[in-house]
C-alpha cells in the first residue's frame, strides 16, 4: 500500500486525508503551514463602499473565513452580504454555503487562471476584492500575486490581506525523517505554500531529496522553482476526489 505524507493545513487536512484512505492509500497526517486570521482595520473601508465592488473574491477556505470574520466583526447584518458576487475555486463554493451564500462565479477551470479568464470576459468591471493572506518567514509563493498582476489589466483590484500563512511551530523534525526514511512515502502537496514552508522547515538538502506528489500545476510550479521536480501533478484538481483517483491510477501501473 502507498504511503501519503499529508501536509495541508487543518482546514484541509483530514478531508484530504479522508479521500486518499478512500481510494487505498494509508495517510500521516503532518501539516507544514499553520494559518490564522488578523483584524484588519481597512476591511471596514471595503464594506463601507461595498456598493461599488463588482465581485470579492475568494480564492480559499481560509480567505472565506476571513471575509465573514470581519464583517461579522464589523456587526453589519447579513441583509446587506446578499447583493455582494462572490468568486470561489472549485468545492470552496460548499464551503461558502455554510456561511449561507452562494458563488455568482465558480471558473471552469479551478485554480487563480480560472477566475482571470472569467472575469476578463465581463463587460463594466471596475473593481474587484482579491482577499488574501499574509506570508510570515517563506517566500510568498507567486499564485496571489500573479492574480492580482493579471486582474490588473482589465479592472482595479484591492487586495485585502485577512490572514496569516506560516510554517508551523515545533516542527518535529526526529519523526517527520522516520517517516519519510520509508521508501513508500510520497509527500502530497496541495499549496505552493506548504512546498516554501517544508523547504524552509528541513532545509534544501532533504528537501531535494523527497518524493512529491502536487494537487495541480500551481502547486508543482512553485516546487519546480525550489529545484523539485513532482512525480505526479493532477490535471483534473477542482476536487480532493479527482486528485486522489488519478493518483492512484498512476501510481498502480
Amino acid at each position: 500500500m502507498n504511503k501519503m505524507l499529508v501536509t495541508a493545513p487543518e482546514i484541509y487536512n483530514h478531508r484530504l486525508k479522508n479521500v486518499l484512505i478512500k481510494n487505498d492509500f494509508q495517510t500521516i497526517q503532518f501539516p507544514v503551514i499553520t494559518t490564522e486570521i488578523f483584524f484588519n482595520s481597512n476591511f471596514k473601508s471595503i464594506f463601507e463602499k461595498i456598493n461599488s465592488i463588482d465581485y470579492v473574491i475568494l480564492p480559499s477556505r481560509n480567505a472565506i473565513k476571513t471575509w465573514f470574520f470581519h464583517w461579522k466583526y464589523a456587526k453589519l447584518p447579513y441583509n446587506k452580504l446578499k447583493d455582494i458576487r462572490f468568486v470561489t475555486i472549485g468545492k470552496d463554493k460548499e464551503y461558502l454555503m455554510d456561511f449561507g451564500f452562494k458563488s455568482a462565479i465558480i471558473p471552469s477551470e479551478s485554480g487563480t487562471q480560472g477566475i482571470v479568464k472569467e472575469l476578463s470576459l465581463l463587460e463594466n468591471l471596475s473593481r474587484v476584492v482579491v482577499v488574501a493572506p499574509k506570508v510570515k518567514s517563506i517566500r510568498e509563493p507567486s499564485i496571489i500575486p500573479d492574480l492580482i498582476s493579471n486582474l490588473k489589466k482589465f479592472t482595479e483590484v484591492i487586495r485585502m490581506d485577512g490572514y496569516i500563512t506560516r510554517p508551523i511551530e515545533n516542527f518535529d523534525m526526529q519523526r517527520f525523517d522516520a517517516i519519510v526514511n520509508d521508501k513508500n512515502v510520497y509527500i502530497a502537496l496541495t499549496s505552493g505554500g506548504e512546498a516554501e514552508a517544508l523547504n524552509f522547515l528541513i532545509g534544501k538538502h532533504k528537501f531535494k531529496n523527497l518524493k512529491f506528489v502536487c494537487f495541480g500545476p500551481y502547486t508543482a510550479s512553485t516546487l519546480k522553482k525550489l529545484g523539485v521536480k513532482p512525480i505526479f501533478t493532477g490535471t483534473r484538481y477542482s476536487a480532493f476526489d479527482d486528485f486522489a483517483s488519478q493518483l492512484k491510477n498512476f501510481l498502480n501501473h
